[in-house]
């Protein structure tokens, strides 16, 4: 699944670099990015390490490097070249992006946050808890927009004094792994349940 995401992502990139002298294609680049994040690793400095890991070479889709003085996936360098794309190449930045694939996802989230508020707002109505975290397999940065967009007020009355707003939160592990914690979890909940 997080393979086909990458694939549809690398699609809102253009590239002007020429083809002979590639070693690192933007699909390439674009999946060890999103891998990397969901892993944990938000932080670009990290690819410095992770472009010798077998295992994000084996994520990023690509086992070996085409020339011998190159690892098998991008370092900070090449990567901040990607995150530095803009809409028209420039002799210094030939990666662009495509602003409407772009555009259509912060839609997309405008939307989910704004069918979000109802569900969050009853539960805010009917348990007023202190806080509301959330997770799943979408990068952290996907939750923090989604819940930058929720409008927990939604069933406020005028008239009647609102309930106090609970803290809404990413959930510590996101990703790949949030799978395997609620699913380790759930013997343990079995257990205390009854």
């Amino acid at each position: 699944m997080a393979g086909l995401s990458a694939n549809r992502f690398a699609g809102c990139f253009v590239d002007y670099r020429s083809a002979e002298l590639i070693e690192h294609e933007v699909r390439t680049l674009v999946g060890q990015r999103i891998f990397a994040i969901a892993l944990g690793y938000e932080d670009l400095n990290d690819h410095d390490h992770l472009r010798h890991d077998p295992v994000m070479a084996l994520l990023a889709g690509k086992l070996e490097a085409r020339r011998q003085d190159c690892a098998p996936v991008a370092g900070k360098s090449t990567l901040n070249r990607l995150e530095l794309s803009r809409p028209t190449p420039t002799r210094y930045h030939k990666i662009s992006h495509e602003p409407a694939p772009i555009e259509r996802l912060r839609r997309w989230i405008e939307a989910r946050g704004e069918q979000l508020s109802w569900p969050l707002s009853i539960v805010v109505q009917l348990f007023n808890p202190t806080a509301i975290v959330v997770g799943g397999l979408f990068p952290r940065p996907i939750y923090e927009a989604l819940l930058a967009r929720v409008d927990l007020g939604r069933l406020d009355h005028p008239g009647r004094m609102p309930l106090p707003k609970p803290a809404l939160q990413v959930a510590s592990v996101v990703g790949p792994d949030a799978m395997a914690v609620t699913s380790a979890a759930i013997p343990i909940a079995h257990l205390l349940g009854g």
